[in-house]
């Protein structure tokens, strides 16, 4: 998942472009899976035909999509919203180099709730969030998120 929290027009500026019938200023939450995301999510389909080193794409995911748009070469299922650009992998690169670039001038915050009970050994990740109860014991490695 790439935290987004932009507008689609501003969406077009990070990754060089594309065309859509969305609003562009409708705001983005996050980049997700089609699986996985949700009403004001963004999606992208990356497949290069039989060039692809990605699995191809089945159309019912896409129709079972709750993602506000989806970024791809060209639109696949009537009824959804496309950003049509050239190259998807391209614009997944921008995207996650401007993520990186967000990070490093406001480092995200690791939250850790009071009753959670966390072994000074654990090695617990930039961005990570720690919920209610939650044992961390010793030995774990939490990522950055």
């Amino acid at each position: 998942m790439i935290v987004l929290n932009c507008t689609v027009a501003q969406l077009c500026e990070i990754i060089g472009g594309g065309t859509s019938t969305v609003n562009f200023s409708l705001r983005l939450s996050a980049l997700r899976a089609l699986e996985y995301a949700e009403a004001t999510d963004l999606a992208i389909i990356i497949e290069h035909g039989n060039r692809s080193v990605f699995p191809a794409i089945d159309e019912q995911r896409i129709r079972n999509s709750r993602a506000m748009l989806i970024i791809a070469i060209a639109p696949i299922v009537a009824g959804k919203n496309y950003l049509i650009i050239e190259d998807p992998l391209v614009a997944l690169e921008r995207l996650a180099a401007w993520q990186q670039a967000q990070w490093v001038q406001h480092p995200p915050q690791t939250v850790i709730d009071s009753s959670a009970r966390v072994c000074s050994s654990a090695i617990i990740g930039r961005g990570v969030s720690i919920g209610q109860h939650t044992v961390i014991e010793s030995g774990v490695v939490i990522g950055d998120n």
